[in-house]
């Protein structure tokens, strides 16, 4: 380690990073090794999608415009795919847009990356990427909903784009600082308010 004077008030600290370290960061959080999921994450996927599959018809591609689509915004990069699927979460095979692949069994339609965005959330730009990705933004009836756990970046992000914001709250501490906010402590509990 070495550290070199800066001007008056600051020093740089120089030192080497041992061989190896940055690759097998890379390798770790690239897969399920650096991840795990919480428990009622794949029991809620499984929900939407066994709801998604009623609203299934023999419209193009077998998605009805009307229905459900589940989508991933991201503040990430293009790990998130593989990420995802090495935590047995399936994603469509075409993450950019919306399931024509007719792979009716995906969890996940579709993933927004700020990576390919050039904008993280809470910035709109990336929900209304979502929007348009999502192929249903031009049907008025539709009904925009993100669940996130960070109160800036992913419940008042999406109020301020537009759409329905849920708090995930798991650790209840947001209880008192959002009155009236759409707060679940599980997403368990995302089926009640997609049913309303």
């Amino acid at each position: 380690m070495e550290k070199t004077p800066r001007g008056s008030d600051s020093v740089v600290v120089k030192f080497a990073v041992p061989e190896g370290l940055i690759i097998s960061l890379l390798d770790r959080f690239s897969s399920q090794k650096g991840y795990k999921l919480f428990d009622d994450v794949l029991p809620s996927f499984n929900d939407l999608q066994t709801w998604r599959k009623k609203g299934l018809n023999a419209s193009t591609n077998g998605l009805n415009p009307g229905g459900l689509q589940v989508g991933i915004i991201s503040n990430s990069d293009d790990r998130v795919s593989a990420i995802l699927a090495s935590l047995g979460i399936r994603v469509n095979d075409r993450t950019c847009g919306p399931n024509t692949s007719g792979k009716e069994d995906s969890h996940i339609d579709w993933i927004i990356l700020s990576y390919d965005v050039g904008a993280e959330k809470p910035h709109t730009a990336i929900f209304d990427a979502a929007r348009r990705t999502s192929a249903m933004a031009t049907d008025s009836g539709c009904f925009f909903c993100h669940v996130g756990d960070s109160l800036s970046e992913d419940y008042q992000g999406a109020q301020e784009a537009g759409w329905t914001g849920v708090l995930l709250d798991r650790d209840d501490q947001y209880k008192d600082v959002v009155p009236g906010a759409r707060r679940i402590q599980s997403l368990r509990s995302l089926m009640g308010i997609l049913a309303d």
